[in-house]
């Protein structure tokens, strides 16, 4: 039989935390570099676009060479939107028990310790939330070319227009819920060409929402393809990426080969109630990101802050400067002591705006006609 120590009448278990579901797939084709994390409020852009022109014959040794056109370049302004949440710890949160701690050994940490805890995990916490954020701007632009970001009372409250080409955002002609009519393949390839003729890049990554991957995979003719063992041209087979997409396969238009994803992650709006990120019905056309031109960025600019951490409590929350530049994304925090003297509030802010630079690099098929 086990020893029992008669001493001890009750033992605390580890404890079990539910973490978030972040997504961050579409956010990761947008990329930060120190340039992009600007003290100021506002960003400019200067883009300059190119022509595949041909040079002519010269049919006379004296005739004058005709001159190539200037380039011209367009700039562009941007305002970032300024995101963020605060929190509060109570005196009663330090003083008692913290959440995953032995309450039979709580009472041997001291309040500075208890403060750093409950400080620690707020801040994770708005984290996530200021990530979820940037990923519903990644889910907007790579599907509309557009932002329409809401307040907290889910009112409208920033919008922008990237100016993507309505050629680039196409609706299939035949639905593919018609899994016997519909030419999934031919669609693809069509939005691949317009893409190829404005951006001058190949697309390599498609991401399906759910339905239209399941379209896709139930259509006649990608079927027909799929029994064509030797050829190759769509292999399926699904495996574990990450947590918020799955690679599904490979597809080969031509010579090209194009992977294939699906993404069904979601958000929670303050109702309760969850969203899609991506519509289930369309697909993101995307190119690699090591092409020339493909240049897709996540900017970060300077949010107005006169007061960063209390003085009274600058001494227990050392590590924390009122802006924190991390290299890959930047905020600016405040915490200070309530007028009462009951409670820590805080604060974290943002001004995270990701640009599409390379507007005619990314498309998005809705496969549905409506």
């Amino acid at each position: 039989m086990p020893t029992v120590n008669a001493n001890i009448r009750q033992k605390f278990l580890e404890s079990y935390i539910e973490k978030p579901f972040e997504s961050s797939f579409l956010t990761s084709w947008f990329k930060t570099t120190p340039r992009d994390i600007v003290m100021a409020e506002k960003v400019n852009i200067d883009v300059m676009r190119s022509k595949n022109i041909i040079a002519p014959v010269i049919t006379a040794q004296d005739e004058r060479v005709p001159k190539i056109e200037r380039s011209r370049y367009e700039e562009r302004e941007v305002i970032p939107p300024i995101v963020g949440l605060g929190y509060d710890i109570t005196a009663k949160d330090i003083g008692g028990k913290i959440f995953g701690m032995d309450p039979f050994e709580s009472a041997n940490y001291d309040y500075t310790r208890n403060l750093l805890t409950f400080n620690a995990d707020k801040m994770r916490n708005v984290e996530s939330a200021i990530n979820n954020h940037i990923e519903l701007q990644a889910s907007q632009i790579l599907q509309t070319g557009k932002l329409d970001l809401n307040d907290k009372n889910g009112n409208s409250a920033y919008k922008i227009d990237f100016g993507v080409k309505a050629s680039h955002l196409p609706s299939v002609t035949t639905a593919w819920s018609d899994t016997t009519n519909a030419d999934p393949i031919q669609d693809i390839e069509n939005l691949c060409k317009v893409i190829l003729k404005d951006g001058k890049v190949k697309v390599k990554s498609l991401i399906f929402g759910e339905t239209a991957w399941k379209n896709f995979t139930e259509n006649t003719k990608i079927k027909d393809k799929l029994n064509l063992r030797r050829a190759n041209t769509i292999i399926i087979d699904p495996k574990y990426f990450r947590n918020d997409a799955t690679l599904q396969g490979e597809l080969y238009l031509g010579s090209e080969k194009v992977i294939c994803y699906t993404y069904d992650s979601f958000y929670q709006k303050n109702d309760g109630t969850t969203v899609d990120y991506l519509d289930t019905n369309k697909i993101i056309f995307l190119p690699d990101s090591t092409e020339n031109n493909y240049d897709f960025r996540k900017v970060y600019a300077l949010v107005p802050n006169l007061t960063g951490v209390d003085a009274r409590l600058a001494s227990i929350i050392q590590a924390l400067p009122d802006f924190m530049n991390l290299g890959d994304r930047a905020y600016t925090f405040r915490m200070w002591v309530n007028d009462k003297g009951d409670s820590i509030e805080a604060e974290l802010k943002t001004r995270p705006i990701l640009i599409p630079v390379s507007t005619d690099s990314f498309g998005c098929l809705k496969t549905t006609t409506n």
